[in-house]
């Protein structure tokens, strides 16, 4: 299994969630994330379905694959495996 960051957000009331998942794809870290469809041959059967359908309900989603995202120079810089923590007067602890 792959491990995943789902971000998602909700447009409703501006919240954006992110949380690490593990699956066997993109596709099924965010579907499993999500848990919006009663059975399986309602769910998207790609990530472009995915998103498409996320988006028709007013809120994005965004499934990024951490192992290929440690092996590259994504953004410029270089991503650490490990978990740093804020102290900051924003509220993020």
């Amino acid at each position: 299994m792959n491990k995943y960051v789902v971000a998602f957000l909700n447009l409703a009331d501006g919240e954006i969630k992110q949380e690490i998942v593990e699956a066997n794809s993109a596709l099924h870290a965010g579907v499993s994330y999500l848990n919006w469809w009663e059975y399986a041959e309602d769910e998207p059967q790609n990530l472009e379905d995915l998103y498409f359908q996320v988006f028709n309900g007013d809120c994005y989603l965004h499934v990024l694959d951490l192992n290929k995202a440690l092996k590259t120079n994504w953004g410029g810089t270089k991503l650490q495996p490990s978990v740093g923590q804020f102290e900051s007067d924003s509220g993020f602890h």
